[in-house]
């Protein structure tokens, strides 16, 4: 248990300072900037949209509501975020989309590779 504690409050340590890089790159977004996104989403933001949305408990990860989560208090949102209130339901959710990504794209290298042989 002390070590397992121990471990996180290292990691903890070793991401603070990413956070508060990000905190200060979101602060300086203007709203233009905010409002500034592509009429459909690639592959790889809507997987990263989908992941955040889901971590912020957000059930719905339609197109439809990531236009409105980019739209609605984004800034706000991301400065207020409290990693504390992840639920370890939610973060299992996530490694697990994280994880089918993962294979889909693996898989996907290998057809091409066999295509390609």
């Amino acid at each position: 248990q002390k070590s397992l504690e121990v471990a996180i409050l290292k990691e903890l340590d070793r991401v603070h300072p990413l956070l508060e890089k990000a905190k200060v790159g979101i602060s300086s977004l203007s709203t233009d900037q905010q409002h500034t996104r592509p009429a459909l989403p690639p592959d790889i933001i809507r997987t990263v949209l989908e992941c955040v949305m889901t971590l912020l408990g957000k059930d719905d990860v339609s197109w439809n509501a990531m236009r409105n989560f980019l739209g609605f208090k984004l800034k706000e949102n991301m400065l207020s975020f409290d990693y504390r209130d992840i639920t370890a339901a939610r973060r299992s959710k996530v490694e697990q989309m994280i994880q089918a990504k993962v294979l889909l794209v693996h898989w996907s290298l290998r057809l091409v590779l066999a295509v390609q042989a």
